[in-house]
């Protein structure tokens, strides 16, 4: 899949879902995105550890 057909497949994906504020100090709803490589990460992949998610724009690319 072309990636922006995939980053449109995503956000279209993303926005259909409900969804509820996070609270501190709640656990994050397992969710996938694709990382730079386009291959899919699960939040679920680093259960027992300590994450920080980052969303940046890819280089040369708007926002």
């Amino acid at each position: 899949m072309p990636a922006a057909r995939r980053v449109h497949y995503y956000r279209s994906t993303l926005a259909r879902k409900d969804t509820m504020p996070l609270e501190i100090g709640k656990k994050a709803p397992d969710f996938a995105l694709p990382d730079e490589r386009g291959e899919l990460v699960k939040l679920s992949g680093f259960k027992g550890r300590r994450v920080v998610v980052f969303f940046y724009p890819k280089a040369s690319t708007p926002g």
